[in-house]
C-alpha cells in the first residue's frame, strides 16, 4: 500500500509501502514529527534550520517564524525511542525591510552573543519576486552592550544610513531597518516557454560563517551570512530553472548580489505550482554542516546532494510517495534531514526527519 501521513492522535508515523525506481538508492525510514504549526492550514513557503538542526526559521507568504525542534525521549519515551517535536513555533518581530513584501525563502545564522554563551538569531528572507534579501531579527534582541557581535543599528550610524540610500550606486534599497541587498538578475535566463527565470530558493552555508567567529567575538560590525573579503562563499541561490549559483558581493556595489560560480545548471523547470495549484514550493535547498548543499529535484520526488565547495556529486536518494501530498521543503543537521510535506489541497503540513544517508554522512563526518 501507499504510505500514509496520518499517525493517530498526531504521533509520528512511519514510512512504508511503494517507492519509485528512477532512482536506485533510497532514504533511510523517516517519521512524521510532532508539529505545532502556527495554525491548522499553515503552508511554509521557507523553511530553514541552523547547523544543529534545532533552531528553525519558517516564513508563510508574508509573516517570518522562529521555533524549536526538541528530543522528547529521555524527558517521556525513555532512551529506547525517539520522538521529536518542533514546537514554540512564534512569530518573528516585525521586520521594517519586508514590510508589504511578499516572501519565497529565509535562510538562517545563529551565533553566540559577545561574551556569552547565549545564542541569538537572524533570517536572511528572500523577497520581491526573488531579487531581495533582507535581513531581520528573529528575536527580540538585547541590549546593545549584550549584543556587541551583531550589526550595529543603521539608524544609529549615519555612514550606514549614507550608503543604504545611494541605491542606486550600490545596488542597496532604501527601507530603513535591517540590510537589504539586491541580487542582480542580469544573468537570469530569458523565458522557457510561458516561465522566466526567477530565483525562488536561498541557503545559507554557516560553516563559510565560521570564519568570522573571531570578528564577532571581538564585537567587529560585519555583515552575517555574506561574502566577506577573500571571497568566503557563504549564500548559494536556487532558480526555478534549476539552476544552482553562489552568490558574492559585487566588487563595487557593495549591496548588489552576483553570480561566483555555478554549482548545477542542467535545465529542470519548476514553476512551484506543477502538482496543486494550491501549494507554492520555494524552500528547496539546504546546507548542512560541512558545506554540502542538499535539493529537493526530480519534480520534488528526490533528495540530491553535492559539495557546495567543488560542485561534487555525492549522491541522490528517492523519497517516498505520500498519497495526496507533495514534498515542498526541507532543512537539516545534526545527522537528519527534516522535509515538509503539503496535502494538495493546501489543508495540511507535516514534517518529517530522515536520517542522513550513510554515504552523505561519511562525507560529512557526523558521529553515530
Amino acid at each position: 500500500g501507499e504510505a500514509s501521513a496520518d499517525g493517530a492522535g498526531g504521533m509520528a508515523s512511519f514510512f512504508s509501502g511503494p517507492r519509485d525506481t528512477s532512482v536506485n538508492d533510497f532514504l533511510p525510514e523517516g517519521e512524521r514529527m510532532l508539529t505545532e504549526w502556527p495554525s491548522e492550514r499553515f503552508q511554509p513557503w521557507g523553511f530553514s534550520s541552523d547547523p544543529t538542526g534545532r533552531r528553525i526559521a519558517i516564513s508563510d507568504e508574508f509573516q517570518l517564524y522562529f521555533g524549536f525542534v526538541e528530543d522528547l525521549n529521555a524527558a517521556t519515551f525513555g532512551e529506547e525511542m525517539s520522538i521529536f517535536r518542533l514546537t514554540g513555533v512564534t512569530p518573528a518581530p516585525i521586520c521594517p525591510a519586508l514590510e508589504g513584501q511578499a516572501t519565497r525563502d529565509v535562510g538562517i545564522v545563529c551565533e553566540a552573543l559577545h561574551g556569552t554563551p547565549q545564542k541569538t538569531c537572524k533570517a536572511l528572507v528572500l523577497h520581491e519576486r526573488g531579487t531581495q534579501l533582507a535581513e531581520c531579527d528573529l528575536m527580540k534582541q538585547p541590549p546593545p552592550a549584550a549584543a556587541g557581535s551583531w550589526s550595529r543599528s543603521l539608524e544609529s550610524d549615519p555612514a550606514e544610513m549614507g550608503a543604504r540610500t545611494a541605491s542606486s550606486q550600490d545596488g542597496a534599497t532604501g527601507e530603513e531597518g535591517g540590510r537589504v541587498w539586491r541580487i542582480s538578475t542580469d544573468w537570469l535566463r530569458t523565458a522557457q516557454g510561458a516561465i522566466a527565470e526567477e530565483v525562488v530558493s536561498v541557503a545559507i552555508d554557516n560553516d563559510c560563517n565560521r570564519s568570522l567567529s573571531r570578528s564577532l567575538a571581538e564585537g567587529k560590525d560585519v555583515e552575517l551570512a555574506l561574502p566577506q573579503e577573500g571571497g568566503n562563499w557563504c549564500i548559494i541561490a536556487g532558480t526555478n530553472h534549476g539552476r544552482l549559483v553562489r552568490l558574492r558581493r559585487h566588487a563595487r556595489k557593495r549591496r548588489l548580489l552576483v553570480p561566483a560560480g555555478v554549482l548545477w545548471s542542467i535545465l529542470e523547470i519548476d514553476d512551484g505550482r506543477r502538482k496543486s495549484p494550491e501549494v507554492i514550493t520555494t524552500s528547496l535547498l539546504h546546507v548542512l554542516p560541512g558545506g554540502k548543499l542538499v535539493n529537493l529535484r526530480n519534480d520534488r520526488r528526490s533528495v540530491h546532494a553535492l559539495d557546495a565547495g567543488t560542485g561534487r556529486i555525492i549522491g541522490e536518494w528517492r523519497l517516498p510517495d505520500i498519497s495526496g501530498h507533495t514534498w515542498s521543503a526541507l532543512a537539516g543537521g545534526d545527522g537528519d534531514l527534516q522535509i515538509v510535506s503539503q496535502r494538495l489541497d493546501g489543508n495540511r503540513a507535516d514534517l518529517w526527519r530522515f536520517p542522513v544517508p550513510p554515504q552523505l554522512r561519511d562525507v560529512i563526518g557526523f558521529n553515530g
